[in-house]
């Protein structure tokens, strides 16, 4: 008897974190791969779960993007992730 598997997979992850990083505003690979101070080749193995993550990368990650980590689980297209989900500010404030 088969069980269902509640758990996302490396590429649903994967695909969350890349939602993710659009979302925040980091449209470039390059420059998420950047802040993260990882290869552009490996965050494109992370996005396409192609590699395990090791839990202070989730914690860097969900830093990087300003997030509680537990978003990174769950699809961003949910309307309530989108709600917890404001943009990135790209403009500067001027005191």
């Amino acid at each position: 008897m088969k069980t269902a598997n509640c758990s996302p997979t490396a590429l649903e992850i994967g695909n969350n974190i890349r939602k993710l990083r659009i979302i925040k505003g980091y449209d470039k690979q390059k420059d998420f791969a950047d802040e993260l101070e990882i290869s552009k080749v490996s965050l494109s193995k992370i996005e396409n779960g192609i590699t395990d993550i090791a839990y202070s990368r989730f914690c860097q990650i969900a830093h990087t993007l300003n997030i509680d980590i537990e978003i990174i689980f769950k699809d961003p297209a949910h309307s309530i992730a989108k709600k917890l989900l404001p943009p990135r500010n790209k403009a500067l404030v001027k005191i």
